[in-house]
């Protein structure tokens, strides 16, 4: 089970009804050939869903999209529409479901044409031509508790709802032409969704510019402000040679700053910002090379191309993010500690149970949880029972950084 990090996003607080001016805020008007926002329209073209605007649609029954070049609702579209249109085309003979922990996605691509509600007029746009094709995704309808996996609750569900529309926004993600929660008709709410098609990314790693092109995709999630802790391989999709970010799990993926509300009026704050994105890419790039060391040893060449773009990186910045990571040390197997030249701070690495002292260490906390997951490989496959010959981690205060044996381990 992967530790549940939502707490750390914003919350999603429920809001005062909305009234008719409110989602007219929203919509857009539909005789609007010019698809210019509507006059009231109280954000800009380029700033993505609220996460109360999310709520709003969840509460009305309505469904989003961020496809297009465009995005909000899905005119004359329910969610128990989108549900019906799931299942349809799931049960197609022709259709491969593919399941995951906590959701099946009907993998249709370009064998089946889209809904016919994807039209113009619902979208409010002049073009709604899908040439990679589409996918549907939902909540498994049985999921049950075991230990202390349980099905998601409503509120990671719109959160998740927030950030998959967030990341097609900024182009971390694939395009969402349609997404909404149902808590109507199961004894846990569910997410539908349809979006944009790819390709698997593993043939794209045959490739001798598949480095940079995990190097770019990387980038573009730190520059969203985005920390995927279950970034690999298999949540990654390939759409026109661009590789793409799928699964934005609240339970796995933090929001740590938006750079559309980021305070950059000086150059001071241009430069914490952009210091906080290298720290990002960083920490994303190497959960991603630590999969890939492991489960694509068939693209060697791939994997130390992208280690030789990760020791190019520049962390000798101020960010405190940065320094965070470049003092961590494993004590042991369950505790890591930070180096301090006033003596070394330490940390069971839990991230259910955080030490009451980092109550407002917000940034601590983050690191903990992507140590929570590096310890993963580092027990199971670097110093245990799947440990590579020749190589052997070691513990302490006395042994080398985390950092320096990931990489050494990564290229041996």
């Amino acid at each position: 089970m992967l530790p549940n990090l939502s707490y750390l996003n914003v919350d999603t607080k429920r809001p005062s009804p909305e009234t008719d001016n409110e989602r007219a805020k929203y919509r857009r008007s539909e005789s609007d050939a010019s698809m210019e926002l509507d006059p009231m329209e109280d954000f800009s073209e380029e700033k993505p869903l609220s996460r109360e605007r999310v709520r709003e649609a969840f509460e009305s029954g309505e469904v989003l999209f961020d496809a297009f070049g465009s995005r909000g609702v899905v005119q004359g579209v329910s969610v128990y529409s989108l549900r019906s249109t799931a299942y349809r085309y799931g049960n197609m003979e022709d259709i491969e479901i593919k399941s995951g922990t906590f959701n099946d996605v009907a993998m249709v691509g370009t064998r089946k044409p889209p809904p016919e509600w994807v039209t113009s007029a619902n979208y409010g746009v002049s073009d709604t031509i899908l040439p990679s094709g589409f996918v549907f995704r939902w909540t498994r309808n049985d999921l049950v508790k075991e230990e202390d996996d349980l099905p998601p609750t409503l509120e990671e569900l719109l959160e998740e709802v927030y950030l998959t529309l967030y990341a097609a926004k900024m182009g971390v993600g694939p395009p969402v032409q349609a997404i909404a929660v149902d808590a109507t008709r199961s004894a846990y709410p569910r997410l539908y969704m349809m979006s944009t098609a790819g390709s698997s990314t593993r043939s794209t790693l045959l490739s001798n510019k598949a480095a940079q092109w995990l190097t770019d995709s990387c980038e573009r999630t730190a520059l969203a402000g985005l920390l995927l802790l279950d970034v690999k391989i298999q949540n990654t999709t390939t759409v026109d040679d661009k590789i793409m970010m799928i699964d934005f799990g609240a339970d796995h993926a933090i929001q740590v700053f938006d750079p559309q509300t980021f305070d950059i009026s000086s150059e001071e704050d241009k430069q914490e910002m952009n210091n906080l994105v290298k720290c990002l890419q960083f920490m994303i790039m190497v959960l991603l090379v630590t999969n890939m060391r492991f489960w694509q040893k068939t693209h060697m060449h791939t994997t130390r191309n992208f280690v030789k773009i990760i020791e190019k990186l520049d962390l000798s910045t101020s960010a405190t993010l940065c320094k965070m990571v470049d003092m961590i040390y494993l004590k042991s197997k369950d505790l890591m500690c930070f180096r301090k030249s006033d003596g070394d701070e330490c940390h069971k690495i839990d991230t259910q149970t955080y030490d009451e002292r980092m109550a407002d260490e917000d940034y601590k906390k983050i690191v903990i949880s992507w140590v929570f997951m590096l310890r993963h490989y580092v027990i199971k496959y670097i110093s245990g029972s799947c440990s590579i010959k020749g190589f052997q981690w070691r513990w302490g205060p006395d042994a080398p950084s985390m950092m320096s044996q990931l990489l050494e381990w990564v290229t041996s």
